[in-house]
């Protein structure tokens, strides 16, 4: 009797042994982990495995999710001449034509997606391409109409059930959908998909201007207006208002119909992302009337969770803002013209840094702003105030102001509100620019038909002030720190230099920086990168 009864629970741990369900949260983590160290390729048996395991179990979820992973393998571990894009294409209308229900809806979703992904990084290409006789089928060699029409037919035949996708759980899909790409406008994985299809038919990128073209933007209003029924007739509000929100284009003729739709629900706070609309609309217009509408709408909605929209429209109103503009070179020894744009602020602070170079010293010193603060390795030269003109209509207004003669050399020229030139998010801002002051005026003379040969780089030196040409003035070329050749110019004040003096040669580019250094004026000029493009045929 003992020994009968070991041998059925051997049986039954047997049998039980192979009843244990496929544990796809383990295989998923074991994939993570490889994918982590780079191991795509390793993965490819794992990954197929759960694709042929959740077939069988009608996971359909864990199937696309296994679609999707197989697709990434295949992005890293073909040669792109081995076109990863024609088998992912394939496996994924092939598990299409095998499929049903939502699942099959997603998949033609997703299908759609990537068709429209692949023609617009490859669309200067396919729209050359003339349409001809006979059905490609091909996607390489699609025009861009068949692309449209194949993005097209997927898209809308994704969302025939319009009811189940609207009734589906999220929670059967958590694998491919992350909790972030649900929230109040996309409750729905009919929200979802018509969201995604949305940019497909609103985006002009595929410029046919027809009439199947006008029809579906047509037919994507009306699915917006479907959808919103369906909402309205759910209670859910929010995304009800949302759809016929979006449907409204945003100008001055439209701002009745936005008006209207607030006020059907006077105190849904979805309003205030309505509201938000309809300030900044007027923004271009009346910024009093805007900045009414967004403390109106922040007093009467003061809980709602878009109310982040009007804030950031109030902001931007009431932002205070100054910009500047001058030469890019000035003259040394007399007064620089600044023309200052602002807005919202009476008073302003400039500072300048100087960036000048020696030769034998040479570093292009620069400018760059990070967390709110200047970087730069040049030093302050000064720093002046200058009082503006103050408006209350929150407009931009710019007058010119002068700024003290500076010596020969380069700078940078900093603005801002406060006088730590730092800037945040509240209400303190900081702007810069660079810009040089010279005597030297240096021309690249490009060379002619009949002179491609002479390897020559050609320059002109004149007076900035008076165009007269530098005669005869010595002039030092450093590349980097290194002082490569010292040339004189003519009595045009005209200088050619071969290009092997530079150390440059044919259809080389090397990140050359080059100074030149005019020992007759004392001037030192920043020139940037040179390369020699190829004005000779090699022997």
């Amino acid at each position: 009797m003992k020994k009968l009864s070991f041998s059925l629970a051997f049986c039954f741990s047997f049998l039980n042994a192979f009843s244990q369900p496929y544990n796809y949260d383990a295989k998923w983590k074991e994939i993570e982990k490889k994918e982590e160290k780079g191991e795509f390729k390793s993965n490819l048996n794992l990954v197929n495995e759960i694709l042929v395991q959740s077939r069988k179990d009608k996971q359909d979820a864990h199937t696309i999710k296994a679609l999707f992973f197989q697709s990434k393998i295949f992005y890293e571990t073909l040669e792109e001449k081995e076109e990863p894009d024609v088998v992912i294409f394939k496996n994924f209308t092939q598990e299409i034509a095998e499929s049903d229900g939502i699942k099959k809806a997603l998949l033609q979703n997703i299908l759609g997606q990537m068709y429209y992904q692949y023609y617009n990084s490859k669309q200067w290409q396919i729209r050359e391409r003339t349409k001809v006789s006979g059905k490609v089928t091909d996607f390489r060699e699609w025009t861009k109409r068949d692309f449209y029409e194949q993005i097209d037919s997927l898209y809308k035949y994704s969302i025939q059930d319009k009811n189940k996708l609207f009734e589906a759980s999220f929670s059967d899909w958590k694998e491919i959908i992350s909790p972030k790409e649900i929230n109040e406008f996309k409750p729905t994985l009919y929200d979802m998909m018509l969201w995604n299809m949305s940019f497909f038919y609103q985006e002009d990128h595929f410029g046919l201007q027809d009439k199947e073209e006008a029809s579906n933007k047509q037919w994507l209003n009306e699915k917006r207006h479907e959808l919103a029924e369906m909402h309205r007739a759910k209670g859910t509000i929010a995304p009800s208002l949302n759809w016929r929100m979006v449907g409204i284009e945003k100008n001055l003729s439209n701002i009745g119909e936005l008006t209207q739709l607030a006020m059907e629900y006077p105190q849904e706070d979805f309003n205030a992302a309505i509201y938000a609309e309809i300030a900044n609309i007027y923004t271009a217009t009346n910024k009093e009337k805007a900045l009414k509408i967004c403390r109106e709408t922040i007093q009467k909605h003061p809980k709602s969770q878009w109310l982040q929209n009007v804030k950031e429209v109030e902001k931007s109103i009431l932002w205070p803002w100054a910009t500047l503009k001058m030469e890019q070179v000035e003259l040394p020894n007399q007064p620089i013209p600044l023309l200052i744009t602002h807005k919202n602020i009476n008073k302003v602070f400039v500072r300048i840094y100087n960036l000048t170079e020696t030769p034998g010293n040479l570093k292009e010193k620069g400018i760059s702003g990070y967390a709110g603060k200047i970087n730069t390795d040049g030093k302050i030269e000064r720093t002046v105030s200058f009082s503006l003109k103050e408006f209350q209509d929150y407009e931009e207004h710019s007058a010119i102001y002068k700024l003290e003669s500076l010596p020969v050399g380069r700078y940078a020229i900093a603005i801002s509100n406060n006088e730590t030139f730092e800037a945040n998010d509240d209400k303190f801002f900081v702007n810069y620019a660079q810009f040089e002051v010279s005597n030297m005026l240096l021309l690249e003379n490009k060379a002619h038909a009949d002179e491609k040969s002479s390897q020559l780089l050609k320059y002109h030196f004149v007076h900035r002030k008076t165009g007269a040409p530098l005669a005869n003035h010595t002039i030092d070329f450093y590349k980097k720190n290194e002082k490569v050749a010292t040339e004189k110019t003519d009595e045009g004040g005209y200088l050619n230099i071969h290009y092997a003096k530079l150390g440059l040669h044919q259809n080389q580019y090397n990140d050359n920086d080059f100074w030149v250094y005019n020992q007759t004026l004392k001037e030192l000029l920043y020139i940037g990168n040179q390369y020699y493009g190829g004005y000779y045929k090699p022997n």
